[in-house]
């Protein structure tokens, strides 16, 4: 925002944060702590770091992670490295979303790197939900699927919940990732539905001259 700030082309007073998914909640974040954010637009963004992770993994498997992070945090003292792994291990995507990844992933390889173990360390450390009330009276625009695996929608009602008006939530019905992300990442936009809902949110809260 302080580079936008300085743009000739940009009114300072009217920049707005979109992300989606952990970008969802980073957005929350940054508007929780910085009132230059006009209008936020959270799409399926985790609120609680660590109940989400329990939930999209399973108790066992959630012990398991700990004990690697124990063991990267005692790698890292000794040789300022942490070790990469697959961000499949880390999200658990179901076997239908994997092979949408993957061919998302044929035409931009660069999608889902790795990631290393230090990096699911400050993931579980991190609890938008405990700022979003920040954000009022600033406009909040909640996004979920309602068949969301990754990040269920319980996440984005926790975060409704919790954030106080003006406020908007969009529980999208049933659909694809390819619905939800392909389009944006062959680089042409949002799918149509989804960028007039946030580009309507938008007109309302920061209109345009």
């Amino acid at each position: 925002m302080t580079y936008l700030e300085k743009r000739e082309d940009v009114d300072p007073q009217k920049i707005g944060l979109l992300g989606d998914s952990m970008g969802g909640s980073h957005v929350i974040q940054a508007a929780g702590v910085d009132s230059r954010a006009k209008a936020t637009i959270s799409y399926g963004g985790p609120g609680d770091m660590v109940r989400w992770f329990r939930g999209l993994v399973g108790y066992q498997r959630f012990i398991e992670w700990k004990k690697r992070i124990e063991e990267d945090r005692r790698q890292r003292v000794t040789t300022g490295k942490s070790k990469y792994v697959s961000s499949f291990d880390f999200l658990a995507f179901s076997e239908r979303e994997k092979a949408e990844w993957d061919e998302i992933k044929k035409t931009y390889p660069q999608q889902m790197p790795p990631i290393t173990i230090e990096t699911v360390e400050k993931y579980l450390e991190y609890f938008p939900e405990h700022i979003v009330d920040k954000i009022a009276p600033r406009a909040l625009f909640l996004v979920t699927t309602e068949t969301g695996i990754v990040v269920p929608p319980d996440e984005t009602l926790f975060l409704y919940e919790k954030a106080k008006d003006p406020k908007k939530l969009w529980i999208i019905p049933p659909s694809t990732a390819e619905f939800r992300y392909a389009t944006h990442m062959h680089g042409d936009g949002y799918t149509e539905p989804l960028a007039k809902a946030f580009i309507d949110f938008y007109k309302e809260y920061i209109p345009p001259a």
